[in-house]
């Protein structure tokens, strides 16, 4: 069974407060394959802004800043500083008014809640890996 399906059957035994995606065309399209038309938007869920390294190969990028991102990811600065992504990602969890939701975002976003809500350190991201298309359940008590 493919990871949609898969996905799909997994999410449909779930219910939902409400559903985000980010305000990339990709999430909303993903949202959508899953069997989800009525979503919010919130750009807070925006994949990182890799600047120079946009669309490039994933290596140049490693290359140059190896150390920062792997090691003190808080303390790059690529198309965004990084202390930035972290803050509105943040800021979404805090103030979101539901209680369960369901989030389609990308993976500099999924890497990071898993590092900071499930390992409990940030500075991680960099050195885990979320498969395209997995699902992170997550447990954030206020």
């Amino acid at each position: 069974m493919n990871t949609i399906l898969k996905n799909k059957k997994k999410l449909s035994e779930l219910t939902f407060d409400k559903i985000f995606c980010s305000s990339l065309m990709r999430t909303h399209e993903t949202a959508i394959i899953h069997g989800y038309q009525n979503f919010n938007i919130d750009k807070r869920l925006d994949e990182l802004n890799f600047g120079k390294y946009e669309v490039r190969p994933k290596v140049e990028m490693q290359t140059d800043v190896m150390q920062l991102w792997k090691n003190n990811p808080k303390e790059l600065v690529l198309g965004e500083p990084i202390s930035d992504f972290f803050n509105r990602i943040d800021d979404f969890i805090e103030n979101v008014e539901a209680q369960k939701i369901l989030i389609f975002s990308h993976g500099a976003v999924m890497r990071y809640l898993k590092s900071k809500y499930i390992l409990n350190n940030s500075s991680l991201m960099n050195q885990i890996s979320i498969a395209n298309g997995e699902i992170l359940e997550l447990s954030i008590k206020s």
